[in-house]
């Protein structure tokens, strides 16, 4: 926990998960699972068109700068980093 930054709810977990190059899986709009690179940072993501909404957990002096999730209820997820994050 000591490595996260920021933790954001994400209306459209799809389209940050969608930049840079790709290893993983990734059909559009439906499902991406894998790592994106591009050279400004490195992003985990795992995202199904079932759970489009999601959050963004940016992280510091990790192997990857992000990740992305999808999820049910993002804000419930959210709340429970942000508690750990306090104690």
């Amino acid at each position: 926990m000591s490595s996260v930054q920021n933790v954001e709810v994400l209306e459209d977990a799809h389209t940050p998960a969608d930049h840079g190059f790709k290893f993983g899986t990734r059909l559009y709009g439906t499902i991406e699972v894998g790592t994106m690179s591009s050279k400004d940072k490195k992003v985990f993501a795992a995202v199904h068109r079932n759970t489009p909404r999601g959050i963004r957990v940016v992280l510091q002096g990790e192997s990857h700068d992000e990740w992305i999730v999808g999820c049910d209820n993002p804000e419930e997820v959210l709340s429970a980093i942000s508690t750990h994050l306090t104690q």
